[in-house]
């Protein structure tokens, strides 16, 4: 994908923003999540059925890519092909892998394609503070690719978190297996920012055919194999006491033995490579009113070839995002969010063709608390999609 698009799709951004005071903080208490009524709230005051997995719980799993941090949520289903999260589906409340809408730091990351490439995160581990998951349908207030519920990623950064930090760790075993991970984060007064990158490799295991034998393809025995590596680097600045700009750039590389991910044929030796590039920049603005508009871009490669001696599949999705909401506290009791969003997606695919569409829509959202433990949420929802009207 040419730079220039990536340029253009920065400049068509766009996701979820807060709901109403009290605004977002670089630490969260366990009792208040943020993804069920678009601001922080009591988790006892949404009326939904939300789980946290808090930062201090992200370090003490055994975990090194994020398929597996939420392979430990209750009621998500992750279903993995190869090792080191090669490539991962994740699903909620029945719904399939494209009914699963998956945000970071408030903005939608699904690619327009296929939700296979949902796990294709230009993200490491070490940046990510807080996952929050919604499940249950979310459609009114998120989209209809919130069929089946809500991952959120919030990382330490875009939380504005200040606490100086450095994290490194690694791995290696005796089959070729290695596992690398950095990550640093340094605040001034006003300004925080944050670098972190992992590499991961491994030969993997020989692929075994129906009676036991191992599957050798014109380049040799086929294995498991990946080599992926991902980076991000990110600022938080306090323009002022009342506005905040966050702005986030990664990417993320990874070729990796494919073989009989989608077929069950013995000829299925494939391989693939995928490559994400992802840009995000948030503008927000604390008072009586709050109002946060994002802008965000996400561009995606996939190389798949099922046999050496065939033709690969090229498919080149983007997509850009933009949004504004925002949120007033009428009364202690009453709080009203609204807002509009607008979508540019795409795909250029040697064997699908070139399409493209766009979406847009409007939402308004009320969070009443009528007595000390009753509370009224309602929303409503238009969207408007160039395929449907």
């Amino acid at each position: 994908m040419p730079l220039a698009r990536l340029a253009l799709l920065v400049a068509l951004l766009g996701a979820p923003a807060a709901l109403a005071q009290p605004t977002l903080q670089a630490t969260l208490p366990d009792s208040v999540v943020v993804t069920a009524t678009r601001g922080p709230v009591s988790a006892q005051q949404t009326g939904r059925v939300e789980q946290v997995v808090t930062a201090a719980e992200i370090a003490a799993l055994p975990v090194r890519s994020v398929d597996e941090l939420v392979r430990f949520v209750g009621g998500v289903e992750t279903q993995t092909r190869g090792g080191f999260g090669a490539q991962s589906d994740f699903t909620l409340r029945g719904a399939t892998f494209g009914g699963t809408l998956l945000l970071i730091d408030g903005v939608r990351f699904n690619d327009p394609m296929t939700g296979h490439f949902l796990s294709d995160l230009p993200l490491p581990l070490a940046e990510i503070a807080r996952v929050e998951v919604l499940r249950g349908p979310a459609a009114a207030v998120y989209g209809p690719d919130a069929l089946g519920g809500v991952i959120h990623l919030l990382t330490h950064t875009g939380l504005g978190d200040r606490a100086d930090a450095q994290a490194a760790s690694g791995s290696f075993s005796d089959d070729a297996t290695r596992f690398l991970e950095l990550g640093a984060r340094t605040a001034t007064e006003r300004t925080t920012f944050s670098l972190a990158v992992d590499d991961a490799r491994t030969d993997g295991d020989a692929v075994l055919a129906a009676d036991g034998t191992a599957i050798v393809g014109s380049d040799g025995p086929v294995r498991t194999d990946l080599d992926r590596r991902a980076a991000s680097a990110a600022m938080h600045l306090d323009l002022s006491e009342a506005h905040t700009l966050y702005a986030r750039l990664g990417g993320d590389r990874r070729d990796f033995g494919a073989t009989q991910f989608y077929t069950p044929f013995a000829s299925d030796t494939a391989r693939e490579a995928t490559s994400t590039t992802w840009a995000h920049v948030r503008l927000r603005s604390t008072g009586r009113t709050t109002w946060t508009a994002h802008l965000a871009g996400r561009l995606h490669g996939d190389t798949y070839t099922f046999f050496p001696s065939l033709a690969p599949n090229e498919h080149d999705t983007y997509r850009g995002l933009a949004s504004v909401y925002a949120a007033r506290a009428l009364t202690p009791a009453l709080r009203l969010t609204a807002g509009a969003h607008a979508d540019l997606r795409g795909i250029e695919s040697n064997n699908q063709g070139d399409h493209r569409d766009g979406a847009a829509g409007v939402i308004a959202q009320a969070l009443w608390l009528a007595a000390p433990s009753v509370t009224l949420t309602a929303a409503a929802r238009l969207d408007y999609a160039a395929g449907f009207g």
